[in-house]
């Protein structure tokens, strides 16, 4: 079974388990939450061996866009997510005239805020 690189305890254990060092974890933490690294062949901080273990045990996107949709004023874009287990999870993001951008996710069916232009708030 291969695990989301994003569930910390499964890293943590799996270096664990290969009596790797504490200390790599930060390593790859920093390479994937600080350096945006998105392949684990890239992480040069950590040696090949552990490199070709989270190649087999993980996988490093959770989610993939199954649908996006932008209103013809380019200020609002939604996009439905769908997860590795099937959910989907839609997302809303908003482009103020202020300037400011602001982004709704929902990850629950029926979302209590009610947003008129969301079909999980619907629910």
């Amino acid at each position: 079974m291969r695990y989301s690189i994003h569930d910390e305890y499964q890293v943590k254990n799996t270096l664990k388990e290969h009596k790797i060092p504490a200390f790599r974890y930060a390593q790859i933490e920093n390479a994937i939450y600080k350096n945006f690294v998105s392949d684990f062949s890239q992480i040069e901080t950590i040696p090949k061996d552990l490199r070709s273990i989270l190649e087999e045990d993980f996988f490093y996107d959770s989610l993939e866009i199954d649908n996006e949709v932008t209103s013809s004023n380019g200020q609002t874009t939604k996009i439905l997510f769908k997860t590795k287990d099937g959910f989907f999870i839609e997302s809303v993001i908003m482009r103020h005239l202020t300037g400011r951008t602001t982004l709704c996710i929902s990850c629950q069916a029926g979302c209590p805020m009610a947003c008129t232009f969301c079909a999980t708030g619907k629910l």
